[in-house]
């Protein structure tokens, strides 16, 4: 038991000492798509203006918040990077 709670108060002050002066709002990037992108697919990306790109990249968006992975995928992987940033 004592090993949860020194893990717990060890998480407790990074996040403390890390999130100080954060932005809760600032976005990141995830990921982005290019015509080559396309091409590697073979889908003749040439038929494609920059509109259709950008209706295609947030269609994809909504896609992958529609599927339930996204923030399912988001909390796995912060909970993994947030066990990695505890020293031991």
């Amino acid at each position: 038991m004592y090993q949860v709670e020194k893990l717990t108060a060890l998480k407790s002050n990074r996040r403390t000492m890390k999130n100080e002066n954060i932005d809760k709002n600032k976005a990141f990037e995830i990921t982005s798509i290019c015509r080559a992108d396309l091409d590697g697919q073979g889908i003749a990306s040439d038929m494609l203006d920059d509109a259709d790109m950008k209706l295609l990249a947030s269609k994809m968006a909504d896609a992958y918040l529609d599927t339930g992975g996204y923030w399912e995928s988001a909390e796995i992987i912060a909970n993994d990077i947030i066990a990695d940033n505890i020293p031991f």
